[in-house]
């Protein structure tokens, strides 16, 4: 192999490299940050949200915070995949808040879980568009389809099934006894 040949081929390496390095580096201009849910919520129970937005935009840009939209479907497994059945609960909190650059906006959302006991599916989405630049609306999701449980909040506890299972095995047992006498 030449040095030529072998100059152009690093050079050419080099260059791809340093595409590679300058496109990463790229940050997102609105960071939308939200809590941990839980997997499983009882009848009664709140579910609270923490939403936080983030204006990370590179240039001195104001980013209006239009609304934030909070969606639960009722799911059902249909054919081995997940289906959203029924809207349980829509909710659309119009902000219509701006903030700068490096500020965060910051919001919590409670939700009283009185739904029957079934599996559900949660997002939560917030609209939001810079004022400068011709980009409009854009979403962006805190909660993009978290699936939860709801559970009967009426629990009877093992002890309980046991004597009920005990005093059944009893009534049997002198059912048969009596019948053998």
């Amino acid at each position: 192999m030449s040095k030529g040949r072998l100059l152009t081929l690093v050079t050419l390496g080099l260059l791809l490299v340093a595409t590679i390095r300058i496109y990463s580096v790229k940050s997102s201009d609105v960071v939308v940050v939200g809590s941990i849910l839980e997997d499983t919520y009882y009848q009664g129970d709140v579910m609270t949200i923490r939403v936080a937005i983030m204006n990370n935009a590179s240039s001195e840009n104001t980013l209006e915070i239009i609304l934030i939209n909070t969606t639960i479907w009722r799911i059902e497994q249909r054919y081995e995949r997940w289906r959203n059945i029924e809207v349980i609960y829509n909710r659309t909190d119009n902000i219509g808040t701006t903030i700068e650059r490096n500020e965060v906006f910051s919001t919590e959302i409670e939700i009283k879980i009185n739904f029957q006991p079934a599996r559900y599916n949660i997002t939560v989405e917030v609209r939001a568009k810079f004022r400068a630049g011709a980009a409009g609306e854009q979403s962006y999701y805190v909660v993009k389809g978290h699936m939860f449980w709801v559970k009967s909040s009426l629990s009877i506890p093992p002890m309980a099934w046991a004597l009920v299972l005990d005093v059944r095995i009893i009534i049997a047992a002198l059912f048969v006894y009596r019948k053998l006498k």
